[in-house]
């Protein structure tokens, strides 16, 4: 199914992703597979085990070129029919954490083409 989507058949979710303050942590690295749980965790939590079973690409994961805030940054592809099911998830989803770090999340998108992403998130 996903080799034979064309590119207007994809959407792209841009996610920010920064320490909570009162976590009193930080995040030094952000890796893909720390946003794939994340994504798992916003799936099952808002439509169950079953209800989240889509296909969500990582693209990139970097760090914030804003100094003043230590963010980083993901890039995720999603099939066009579940962009917003998995912006919503991902909104909704309460007290995300990485590593007993708290987390808090913005979602930008979705959007169709990596450009507007990319000038969303910088």
């Amino acid at each position: 199914m996903r080799k034979g989507l064309k590119p207007t058949e994809w959407r792209y979710l841009g996610l920010c992703i920064s320490a909570a303050r009162a976590s009193g942590g930080s995040l030094t690295t952000v890796l893909p597979t720390l946003v794939v749980e994340l994504v798992q965790q916003a799936q099952t939590g808002a439509m169950g085990v079953m209800g989240g079973a889509y296909n969500v690409d990582v693209l990139s994961t970097y760090p914030s070129p804003a100094e003043e805030e230590a963010a980083w940054h993901a890039l995720l592809r999603v099939d066009a029919r579940h962009a917003q099911d998995l912006a919503t998830s991902l909104t909704l989803l309460t007290a995300p954490a990485i590593n007993n770090v708290r987390l808090k999340l913005r979602v930008i998108g979705p959007t169709t083409t990596i450009q507007t992403t990319n000038s969303l998130l910088n």
